[in-house]
């Protein structure tokens, strides 16, 4: 009984969607909780779950999500409390539906590739946080990262 609960409760639209725009977001979930300075991340909460949205310079210049971070809140536990198999179905399906293949099964993390080339998943076993990003997303952290090194490193 305790399982059909959590997975109707998980039914109910708590979901961002890679790239869509933050006033999309807001509509969706409300405010953004005010965490940490930077702009290109978000924070919201809405039926038990706490959705982290990091934004990037979409197509046209108007930034989307690129990449949403999915978890329990830790309430009086020291960690996050983990999802279970069919938190995690549901939470992939309700966010890119298609058909998602799991790749890697570690003790500690879990793997998805979607049917879309460019959008992935990861569960991550001790956090228990699940990630789910679009490639080009990836890419740009990649390149901003790579550029910042490079700037820091510079005088050597």
């Amino acid at each position: 009984m305790k399982t059909i609960l959590i997975f109707l409760a998980l039914a109910v639209p708590v979901l961002a969607h890679l790239d869509e725009t933050m006033d999309q977001c807001s509509a969706r979930y409300g405010q953004a909780d005010p965490v940490g300075k930077d702009p290109a991340i978000r924070w919201f909460s809405k039926n038990g779950i706490e959705v982290c949205c990091s934004f990037y310079p979409g197509a046209n210049g108007i930034p989307v999500v690129g990449q949403i971070q999915y978890q329990k809140p830790k309430g009086d536990h020291l960690f996050h409390p983990e999802f279970s198999e069919v938190e995690i179905e549901t939470l992939l399906a309700a966010n890119s539906p298609g058909s998602w293949k799991r790749l890697r099964d570690l003790p500690f993390k879990k793997e998805w590739n979607h049917e879309q080339p460019d959008i992935s998943a990861t569960y991550d076993g001790m956090d228990h946080v699940l990630i789910v990003a679009s490639i080009p997303y990836l890419n740009w952290v990649a390149s901003k990262d790579k550029a910042q090194a490079k700037e820091k490193l510079g005088g050597f």
